[in-house]
């Protein structure tokens, strides 16, 4: 993921110079904020999700990250072999995928459900194409995160490639984020 806020407002927020520091200073906030939305904020692409499925197989698929604009490619993963899906008769919905009219059409042979294993699936998902593009709102929670972070003991963590899984269990923390944070987020809607 490249960095989304603006390499000079870390630096003025934290001090950091080297553009390696800023890159993960800027990413760890995003996707802390993520992680707690549940969602993409910025517009990215994201190469072969390798998502398993029951054995029936449904035709809806539900990736990782939301909300889907396009799908590149999708693939089914069969004992038999990879099999590449024709993207016009996929329809794309805010959180799924659907197959039309019957998964196998979508494939240039027959692909039974039962012997399907994964689905591997390439997309973009997000909701804005740059940090210009976020609500004043989401702004705010990104820097006041970071001001946190560089405040705090989570300082240290900023040195690492990331800050771990956020799973803090302080009282002040809400599902990895500060309580003023979490509350801002919360009034949210996208």
């Amino acid at each position: 993921m490249s960095n989304i806020i603006p390499a000079a407002t870390i630096t003025a927020i934290t001090g950091a110079t080297a553009s390696d520091e800023i890159a993960r200073q800027g990413e760890a906030v995003i996707q802390m904020l993520e992680a707690y939305m549940g969602i993409l904020l910025v517009k990215r692409d994201i190469a072969d999700e390798l998502i398993t499925v029951t054995y029936d197989f449904s035709r809806i698929i539900k990736p990782k990250f939301a909300p889907i604009n396009s799908v590149t490619s999708l693939e089914v993963i069969t004992r038999e072999g990879t099999y590449k899906a024709d993207t016009r008769t996929l329809s794309v919905g805010k959180f799924t995928i659907e197959m039309l009219p019957q998964f196998w059409f979508c494939f240039p042979v027959r692909v039974l459900p039962k012997a399907v294993a994964a689905v591997k699936l390439s997309y973009n998902a997000g909701y804005y194409d740059s940090w210009t593009d976020l609500p004043a709102i989401l702004q705010n929670a990104a820097l006041e995160l970071l001001k946190y972070m560089f405040a705090s003991e989570l300082k240290a963590g900023f040195h690492s490639e990331h800050l771990g899984d956020y799973s803090y269990t302080r009282g002040t923390i809400v599902r990895g984020l500060p309580v003023e944070i979490a509350s801002m987020l919360d009034g949210v809607v996208l």
